[in-house]
């Protein structure tokens, strides 16, 4: 419930007219003619009609109020945040020399001075294509990477459970002969594997396998999905699986070809065999499944040999402006500078902090971040940073109750000279774009041909705003910094800007957090990877959280446990309906109606309410509101499988229960519609 507004002036239009008139006789008794048709009374009339529009104007409160109000409480517009992505380079040819790829940490070698004192690299970017009516979204590779010349050092069989060495040629090449030609048994077993050994790191790389071989013998072994398994040696001594992008060897049922392969992003050197000295391992393994057809023999490899042609390398929508000189201090307290560019991102990372140089020091001093002064004493380097306004803050002198003055927070000496070590701007919804839309190099790279973006870019949130700001305050303001109901702990997991809606219960003696990642783009259906939030979100809700946890509290965060249901559904309607609009209307409100996700901004709370359970009934009611539709003849619901890209064949019944911590997401539809004749 609000509180009811005063009214800072209750006179209304007739009140003001009546005033006027009775002030006539007083002020020029010569005028008689009050009637409407006077042109004096029709003046006062247009001035009552004008102050009445200032008075409705005085009885709200102005914006400006509203946002100095936020700010005397502490209340800071949430920033905006990055879209991120991976980026396939890919290179002309197989890499004879290291490409570098620059990215935002510094290069000295690559470093350039800029007219206002700062810094500027030559960080790669990539862009989107510019439209008739759209600019380029351009990104920024985020840390540097170099594709280097990739050399075969060694080849290592394992069949019927042991390992045999096969030498490696001077040129990179292994050419095995007789027995050893085959890669894995006679009759290929589970567990047989080829490995591959290099000295060179192998993680982000895309790399081709030449290979000439003899083809393997399988009876309806399926060359686009082979019982074969290409992985990559981990930290952990676990293996990664890579991705195959092309195979011209069909699982080597064709025999000789070129097979190019994307490797996970971690690789660690590995012990495989008898080799004395740990390698980076890529191997092919045999995986058997009972529903998929098995080798009866083994490919005959005569030569085989890689080469690196491509990395995926990560970027963000998001300009760094390295070494940006902000002012002087003044030696007062309660000092504020400005960035030049804002809004501005969260300072992340050790280089981007407050850096101060003292009058006659030749050194740079980096200080530290922090929330509030609270906890600042007069020697602590500590600052704040508003990313909405760009304003960085020093440390206030208060005074205290006993008459003196207590300065929280360092303060630098008149004269010294601030500057940001870095900062990132740009960033918002925008940068969100879908798969392989990232097409244009804007930094030219010696040996690059082409990019692109083989995943959507995600995690784009637009700076907050005032009314959003608003509506988080109220809540803030009835909180703690602890986190002791589940009810706190969804409030905190939700003030992080990337996650879309939040839902904890507890779990086994914990508190288990699920969290729903905001949205990219609203494509429907929509894929299931946009309900998984990348590891990072779920670590960064984790470590906020874990800061606000009661001792003895376990928290968990997870993603959102989601039931994907698909509609069927035969629609009659009118023969003087346009057929293809009717489905597509009953489609799109299917989706809509099926949303995990709320509507606009992530304080609204629409989408499926967590726990509530889904009925046909319902599902008929919104079906037949449609326009143009005259009945549902009949509609069933159905799980809908991933894995096998359908529905499950047995349908889900008239009512589908859910767990406390799920939600829906709605799959495609089949929506047959005709015309009653």
């Amino acid at each position: 419930m609000t509180l009811p507004s005063p009214e800072l002036d209750t006179r209304n239009f007739q009140a003001l007219v009546t005033e006027a008139r009775e002030r006539i006789t007083r002020s020029c008794p010569e005028w008689t003619d009050h009637n409407v048709s006077d042109p004096g009374i029709t003046l006062i009339e247009l001035f009552a009609w004008m102050t009445e529009m200032l008075v409705f104007r005085i009885n709200r409160l102005p914006r400006k109020v509203h946002i100095a109000l936020l700010d005397l409480l502490g209340i800071q517009l949430d920033a905006p945040a990055a879209a991120t992505t991976g980026v396939r380079f890919r290179l002309a040819s197989p890499a004879t020399a290291p490409v570098r790829i620059e990215g935002r940490q510094p290069a000295p070698d690559v470093i350039v001075a800029q007219a206002d004192g700062g810094i500027a690299r030559l960080v790669t970017e990539v862009a989107t294509r510019r439209t008739p009516t759209e600019e380029p979204v351009i990104f920024e590779v985020s840390d540097t990477f170099v594709i280097r010349p990739l050399t075969l050092v060694a080849y290592t069989l394992h069949r019927t459970g042991r390992f045999d060495d096969v030498g490696v040629s001077a040129d990179g090449q292994a050419r095995p002969q007789g027995p050893e030609q085959l890669p894995f048994s006679a009759r290929p077993d589970a567990g047989d594997a080829a490995y591959l050994g290099f000295a060179e790191p192998l993680h982000r790389l895309v790399v081709q396998l030449d290979v000439s071989a003899e083809r393997a013998h399988g009876v309806g072994v399926n060359p686009n999905t082979p019982p074969l398994r290409w992985e990559v040696s981990q930290p952990d001594g676990t293996w990664a699986q890579a991705e195959v992008l092309a195979d011209g060897t069909g699982g080597f049922n064709y025999g000789s070809g070129i097979i190019e392969l994307q490797l996970p992003t971690v690789s660690a050197p590995a012990t495989v065999g008898g080799h004395d000295h740990p390698h980076y391992w890529l191997r092919c393994r045999v995986e058997h499944d009972s529903a998929e057809p098995e080798y009866v023999s083994p490919p005959r490899i005569k030569r085989i040999s890689c080469a690196a042609v491509g990395a995926v390398v990560d970027v963000w929508h998001a300009a760094t402006v390295l070494q940006e000189t902000i002012g002087h201090s003044d030696g007062t307290a309660s000092q504020s500078f400005h960035v030049r560019y804002v809004p501005a991102l969260r300072l992340q990372g050790h280089a981007e902090t407050l850096e101060v140089r003292e009058s006659l020091s030749e050194e740079w001093q980096r200080w530290t971040l922090r929330d509030t002064f609270t906890d600042s004493g007069p020697q602590d380097r500590h600052f704040t940073f508003d990313p909405a306004s760009g304003e960085i803050q020093l440390g206030p002198s208060i005074r205290q109750d006993d008459g003196s003055w207590r300065q929280y927070g360092a303060i630098p000496g008149k004269g010294a000279t601030l500057r940001i070590g870095a900062y990132r701007h740009g960033g918002g919804q925008r940068g969100n774009v879908a798969a392989n839309t990232i097409s244009v190099l804007r930094t030219a790279i010696k040996g690059v041909a082409s990019v692109t973006n083989p995943q959507a870019a995600r995690g784009g949130v637009d700076l907050e705003t005032i009314e959003k700001a608003q509506d988080r305050a109220a809540l803030e303001l009835r909180s703690t910094y602890r986190a002791v109901t589940t009810e706190d702990f969804t409030f905190f997991a939700e003030e992080n800007r990337r996650v879309a809606r939040a839902i904890s219960v507890e779990r086994d003696g914990a508190i288990a957090v699920h969290i729903l990642p905001v949205r990219n783009a609203a494509a429907q259906p929509p894929a299931r990877a946009d309900l998984v939030p990348p590891a990072a979100l779920l670590e960064e809700v984790r470590a906020d959280l874990d800061g606000r946890r009661l001792l003895g509290i376990d928290v968990l965060v997870q993603p959102v446990e989601a039931v994907w249901v698909s509609v069927a559904a035969d629609v009659r309607v009118a023969f003087t309906a346009d057929v293809e609009s009717v489905r597509r209307d009953v489609e799109m409100a299917l989706y809509a109606y099926l949303d995990p996700w709320p509507e606009g901004s992530r304080r609204d709370r629409g989408g499926w309410q967590f726990g509530r359970a889904l009925t046909e009934g319902e599902l008929y009611g919104l079906v037949q509101a449609i326009a143009g539709v005259e009945a549902v003849a009949r509609l069933l619901m159905y799980r809908f499988d991933h894995a096998a890209q359908r529905p499950e064949p047995t349908p889900i019944g008239p009512r589908l229960e859910l767990g406390p911590a799920m939600t829906i997401a709605s799959g495609p539809h089949t929506i047959r519609v005709r015309a009653n004749a």
